[in-house]
């Protein structure tokens, strides 16, 4: 009987000396989409241009289109070039 009293003080004495677990912080990745909205492609002056346009004409609109899309394309590398730092 009194080594049952001796173990359950000795119980009870354990549990109330330990401290509560203090909450740890973890970090877990969670994929976020680096772009929120995505542009739609530039309008091509090509495109609208009638068959029986001047050479000199479509030239020029060949001309705009290809910087147009240039111009495109080095802003989509940017966004993909962050994207990647992201990650």
């Amino acid at each position: 009987m009194n080594l049952r009293r001796l173990v359950l003080c000795s119980l009870l004495l354990a549990g109330c000396n330990s401290l509560p677990a203090v909450p740890e912080t973890v970090k877990i990745p969670v994929m976020v989409p680096c772009v929120s909205e995505v542009s739609g492609a530039p309008e091509l002056r090509w495109e609208t241009l009638a068959p029986t346009t001047a050479s000199s004409e479509q030239v020029k609109a060949l001309l705009l289109d290809y910087f147009a899309l240039k111009d495109d394309d080095t802003l989509i590398r940017a966004i993909l070039e962050r994207c990647r730092r992201v990650e």
